[in-house]
């Protein structure tokens, strides 16, 4: 186990606070996400804090327009916020919700997005990838070719999914 989490921790080391993408065909699952606060509304310019990089990563992504269908911390109830995206997603509208999962000493986050030419992915957010204090954040990008699927009972409860 500790050997998995050494070759996992030097993988990251080696993309360092960079975005990594990776392409997502029918059912590929990222790794796990986590913080808290929620919103509603949209990403209006200047309503980003500089000294929080997912929302700052998020707004990049999706757009001062996009709807924001919140954060969910850790132990909330999930339900609402997705139904938001998944109503936004219908209306074709751009949008983002993101959900906080366990992490063992940093802070963990995925995200579903919608930008506004309608390309969807999935983002992980790890607060720092080396672990401990401090802010080293890494985010990896999924590309979602059709949908993002949403199982909050699974340890991965953003997934792309082929209709």
């Amino acid at each position: 186990m500790h050997r998995y989490l050494l070759v996992i921790l030097f993988a990251l080391a080696s993309c360092s606070g960079r975005e990594r993408s990776v392409e997502c065909n029918g059912v590929d699952e990222p790794s796990s996400a986590q913080k808290a606060s929620a919103a509603h509304g949209n990403l209006a310019p200047g309503s980003v804090s500089a000294d929080d990089p997912l929302m700052s990563e998020i707004a990049s992504i999706v757009g001062p327009g996009a709807t924001s269908c919140g954060r969910v911390p850790l132990g909330q109830d999930p339900m609402k916020a997705w139904q938001c995206a998944e109503d936004a997603d219908r209306r074709g509208a751009a949008h983002w919700f993101a959900i906080q999962r366990e992490g063992i000493d940093s802070d963990i986050w995925l995200a579903s997005l919608r930008t506004e030419s309608g390309q969807k992915f999935i983002l992980s957010y790890d607060s720092n990838y080396m672990g401990g204090p401090g802010l080293q954040p890494s985010f990896t990008k999924y590309v979602c070719n059709e949908r993002i699927g949403f199982s909050p009972d699974l340890g991965q409860p953003l997934h792309c999914v082929r209709r």
